[in-house]
């Protein structure tokens, strides 16, 4: 599991939600509470992807 990559599913045109959650995962990555939480929850830090 902690091996497996994720991803969000969002529904398609929803240019709102959209940029709410890429904020919200910015925000969290750059505060470092994001990789807290991944070696919390999934025992290891992977960064995420930029685009």
């Amino acid at each position: 599991m902690a091996q497996a990559p994720m991803g969000i599913g969002l529904r398609r045109n929803d240019p709102d939600f959209l940029h709410w959650l890429n904020t919200e995962l910015f925000m969290l990555q750059s505060t470092g509470e994001l990789q807290a939480l991944q070696k919390k929850w999934m025992g290891v830090q992977v960064d995420l992807p930029r685009f």
